[in-house]
């Protein structure tokens, strides 16, 4: 495939590339990616290059989860509702003004 090539192309520059193959037809739970690293074997007596796919997790922080939270309620179809993030610092500005 056209991949292959591109793949040798960028090898030449980076010794050791991921590649990232993206299905955006995925309807799954799982993030619709995958990775894979190239490795040079020998098949036949020839050198050739395989991938194996790689396997993945994703880690978050507190400060990320509060950021999609937020974007998630505030960008659903145009509505008003706010997120807890959005409530809790209104709260907090409030009491600041009191103080003043």
């Amino acid at each position: 495939p056209l991949f292959r090539s591109i793949h040798k192309t960028i090898c030449e520059t980076n010794e050791s590339p991921l590649l990232l193959k993206l299905n955006p037809l995925g309807r799954t739970s799982e993030l619709p990616l995958k990775f894979f690293e190239s490795v040079i074997d020998l098949v036949k007596g020839e050198a050739c290059m395989l991938f194996v796919e790689l396997k993945y997790s994703l880690a978050t922080e507190e400060a990320e989860r509060i950021g999609v939270d937020h974007v998630a309620r505030y960008s659903v179809s145009g509505s008003t509702d706010r997120s807890s993030v959005t409530d809790h610092l209104m709260v907090q500005h409030s009491a600041i003004k009191m103080l003043y």
